[in-house]
């Protein structure tokens, strides 16, 4: 890559003081955060010692990982994300900036191809006149292990579709182990893939894969399309606990959103942005029968009314434990949303993407700020995910094909 000829003028009369330069080896970081303010530029320097800012690329790089596929990112720098006098200049320099990027990358893949080797399988960051990162991680399986969780998988998908099921995190995957209505397939139980475990069995007769995906956006995200990608899947059923913020509902309720929002890629210095349309994720859902949840945690706690299943409302999803009772009416004020977790619209935007039904179903374990003592998602966590798990049962249970849509 050294000996790259990068460009240091936007035009004849816009030109930087010095010349670009290539910068292998340190570190960047990504998240749904436009950074344009000094003071948490400052901190992400000094806290996490990274020297680039983005919004997409740790995403590339996990989902990638994540399928066992080497990766390298190539950034171009822009701007001084807050840390310039006067307008941020990704306006001025961002074209400049976007043309060096795609020079390196030029360069990257002619040398590559030169030298007639794969790509090296590394996870990286190259940026343009800052520092960046490159850093060298192993596939998570040997190539040994996965032609054999390969080869396990193409045999069932000869007996697919399945139905693939997604939930979150240990407690939830626990309530749902512990209704014992799923039935783990006799011959291949699981298969074992870059990280994570597909069971394979059947919910009341009907064939499901069922994973855990880990807890955020971008481990949702790379857990479906994972699962979409390699297993004979005909739709997604996910699930766990969220956090409320409709006053109307109550804790141990069980949400069937019709709309998801991803409700966390902010520009840090704008105040009056709105929720464009193509935010917004449209479920179609039909009818739901009434069905019995559980009131209590155990014979001494128990909540104060019966449960209740709602369809129909909004959901959000952000990177973000809510526990404020400010940003909680913000959002529910804003954008009418009824629920919060962290993962549901990365679930439902892979899944419509690549043109897959899906259905979101999540247990209210919390008020997300609204009470008035210690929030309750330890007390009640264990219930709300009790309750989901007994609503996706009741749902698979319901159904009697493979639908086009749920």
């Amino acid at each position: 890559m050294q000996g790259t000829e990068l460009e240091q003028c936007v035009n004849s009369s816009v030109c930087l003081p010095q010349k670009p330069k290539l910068v292998v080896g340190l570190r960047g970081s990504t998240a749904n955060i436009f950074a344009g303010n000094v003071a948490y530029r400052d901190f992400l320097f000094n806290t996490f010692q990274v020297s680039s800012v983005d919004m997409e690329s740790a995403a590339v790089v996990m989902t990638s990982k994540s399928n066992g596929y080497p990766v390298i990112v190539i950034r171009g720098l822009s701007d001084g994300a807050g840390g310039l006098p006067g307008q941020n200049s990704i306006d001025i320099f961002g074209p400049l900036a976007a043309v060096n990027a795609a020079k390196a990358v030029i360069q990257f893949l002619n040398q590559t191809m030169a030298r007639a080797q794969a790509i090296p399988c590394l996870m990286g960051v190259l940026v343009l006149n800052l520092l960046i990162s490159s850093l060298v991680f192993p596939l998570s399986a040997t190539p040994l292990k996965r032609r054999k969780s390969l080869n396990t998988i193409r045999y069932l998908n000869r007996k697919g579709p399945y139905l693939g099921l997604i939930t979150v995190y240990p407690p939830e995957e626990k309530a749902f182990f512990a209704t014992k209505a799923f039935k783990l397939d006799p011959i291949h139980p699981f298969v074992d893939l870059t990280g994570r475990r597909f069971r394979v069995g059947k919910l009341h007769g009907k064939k499901v894969i069922y994973v855990r995906c880990g807890v955020g956006m971008m481990n949702a995200a790379a857990t479906t399309q994972q699962m979409l990608d390699l297993f004979d899947i005909a739709g997604i059923v996910h699930f766990g606990i969220a956090g409320n913020v409709n006053n109307s509902m109550s804790i141990g309720d069980v949400t069937i959103p019709k709309q998801f929002a991803h409700t966390g890629i902010w520009d840090w210095l704008k105040l009056n942005g709105t929720l464009g349309t193509n935010d917004v994720a449209d479920l179609n859902i039909g009818s739901y029968n009434g069905m019995e949840l559980e009131q209590c945690v155990n014979s001494s706690v128990c909540l104060p009314q019966k449960p209740k299943l709602v369809v129909g409302l909004r959901g959000s999803t952000a990177n973000i434990f809510v526990d404020n009772a400010a940003y909680r009416d913000f959002l529910f004020n804003t954008f009418q949303v009824s629920s919060v977790d962290m993962e549901s619209a990365a679930v439902v935007m892979t899944s419509k993407s690549n043109g897959y039904p899906v259905i979101v179903i999540r247990g209210l374990s919390d008020l997300a700020g609204g009470q008035q003592r210690q929030n309750s998602i330890d007390i009640f966590g264990p219930l709300a995910a009790l309750n989901a798990a007994k609503a996706v049962i009741q749902f698979v249970k319901n159904y009697h094909k493979m639908p086009s849509q749920f």
